[in-house]
C-alpha cells in the first residue's frame, strides 16, 4: 500500500558530508594520488590474469603435448565450445569453425588481437577478388561471417576484463571488494550475450 502517514524525517533530515580537504588544490593533489594509485592497480591486475593465463595455456600445451594435441590451449577449447555459437548467430557451417577462433581469441586475449585476426581474413579475400590469388588457395570468410564476427567481436567481455574490473571498481567500493570478484564471470557471460543479441539483430537485417 502506498504510504498515507507523515514521515518523520521530511524537511529534517540533513546529510553530513565529510570534507577531508582543505582546499581545491588540495583536492586536485588528492585525485591525481587516487588515480595514479588506481592505474597502477588496473595495471597490475591486467598483468596478473595475463600472467595467470599464461601459465594455464602452458600447462595445457604440455598435457597437449602428452596427448599428442600440440594445439591445445584455452583458446583452442574456447574456439571448439564456440563454434556452435557462431552457427546459432547465423554463421554458415563452413565458417563457424574460423568464427569459433576468433570467439576464443577475443574471450581469452582480447577483442583487438581477434579484430586483427578477422582483418586478415578480409585481406584474403580482397586479394582474391582482384585476382592475385585463386580462390580456395587462402582462408577466407563470406560476406555475411564477416559482419556477423564484426558485431559478436564488438566487447570488452574477455578475462582479462574482470581483472580491469577488480582493479578498478575494488578500489572504489573496498567493502564490496568480493561481491565484485563474485560478478565478474556472470559480467563476462552478460556482455558476451549482448554482443551475440547485437550480431543476431545483424542477421536480421542481412
Amino acid at each position: 500500500f502506498p504510504e498515507v502517514g507523515e514521515p518523520e524525517t521530511r524537511g529534517n533530515a540533513k546529510a553530513q558530508v565529510a570534507r577531508p580537504w582543505v582546499n581545491p588544490i588540495d583536492a586536485a593533489a588528492s585525485g591525481a594520488a587516487d588515480g595514479v594509485k588506481l592505474a597502477i592497480n588496473v595495471a597490475a591486475m591486467l598483468i596478473a590474469f595475463l600472467a595467470l593465463l599464461a601459465l594455464i595455456n602452458a600447462l595445457l600445451g604440455w598435457l597437449g603435448g602428452l596427448a599428442h594435441v600440440p594445439q591445445l590451449s584455452l583458446e583452442w577449447l574456447f574456439a571448439k565450445l564456440l563454434a556452435p555459437v557462431a552457427w546459432l548467430l547465423g554463421v554458415p557451417w563452413a565458417d563457424a569453425g574460423a568464427i569459433g577462433v576468433l570467439l576464443g581469441k577475443k574471450t581469452v586475449l582480447n577483442e583487438f588481437i581477434a579484430y586483427l585476426d578477422l582483418k586478415t581474413f578480409i585481406d584474403n579475400a580482397k586479394v582474391i577478388t582482384s585476382g592475385a590469388q585463386a580462390a580456395g588457395s587462402l582462408p577466407t570468410l563470406s560476406d555475411r561471417s564477416v559482419v556477423l564476427a564484426t558485431y559478436a567481436l564488438c566487447g570488452f567481455a574477455n578475462i582479462g576484463s574482470i581483472g580491469i574490473q577488480i582493479g578498478g571498481m575494488g578500489p572504489l567500493a573496498p567493502t564490496r571488494k568480493s561481491d565484485i570478484a563474485r560478478l565478474g564471470v556472470r559480467a563476462l557471460i552478460a556482455g558476451a550475450l549482448a554482443n551475440f543479441v547485437n550480431a543476431c539483430i545483424a542477421g536480421l537485417l542481412i
